[in-house]
């Protein structure tokens, strides 16, 4: 049990750095949002590890680039977003070892990136901003309603793009990517 815990913590400790060079480093910069792949080490963390382990992933992630490479001071406004994530990505991974029907597997998945895409990317994280804007600005009336509007757009055009990948990267992981590296670390569970 020690080793798996072990396994489990340097797991989770080295997709948090990737996860952390990609969100940093790795943003490509649109007018309303930023383009970024940190997802993909969270996802690999969650159908690894579980919900809790890329909860912490993702949680860390968002923390550390935004403290060291963003504005220096986060938001916890942003937290349930990120948690909702982590934990979505882990769901897929828990489905991934207890279901054997791909189609099944298919179905959840799209079931959770859409709820993904509605609830934490798109509800959470607009009114995480609309949030930020009205504790900088001291007033939600210097901050136009179209202007939230645009940025919900904006993330959910990004989100569904981004479920396309996970659903893609699920699927590739449930065949390929996942029983190498299981099989590959069989000695850590010994």
């Amino acid at each position: 049990m020690k080793n798996k815990f072990l396994f489990s913590l340097c797991t989770t400790a080295i997709l948090t750095a990737l996860a952390f060079g990609l969100e940093a480093y790795g943003k490509i910069p649109l007018p309303f949002l930023e383009l970024s792949l940190a997802f993909v080490p969270i996802l690999f963390c969650g159908m690894l590890q579980g919900p809790i382990w890329a909860m912490l992933c993702a949680f860390l992630t968002d923390f550390i680039a935004t403290t060291v490479a963003g504005s220096g001071t986060y938001f916890i406004g942003f937290a349930p977003a990120v948690l909702l994530t982590g934990c979505l990505f882990g769901l897929i991974g828990l489905v991934n070892n207890k279901c054997k029907s791909t189609t099944l597997f298919c179905v959840f998945t799209a079931v959770i990136t859409l709820i993904n895409a509605l609830l934490s990317e798109g509800v959470l994280k607009s009114a995480g901003i609309l949030a930020y804007q009205v504790f900088i600005s001291n007033s939600a009336e210097q901050f136009s309603v179209k202007l939230l509007m645009g940025i919900f757009a904006a993330r959910f055009i990004f989100v569904l793009v981004q479920g396309a990948v996970v659903f893609a990267l699920a699927l590739l992981g449930r065949k390929q990517i996942l029983p190498k590296i299981q099989k590959a670390t069989r000695s850590f569970y010994v």
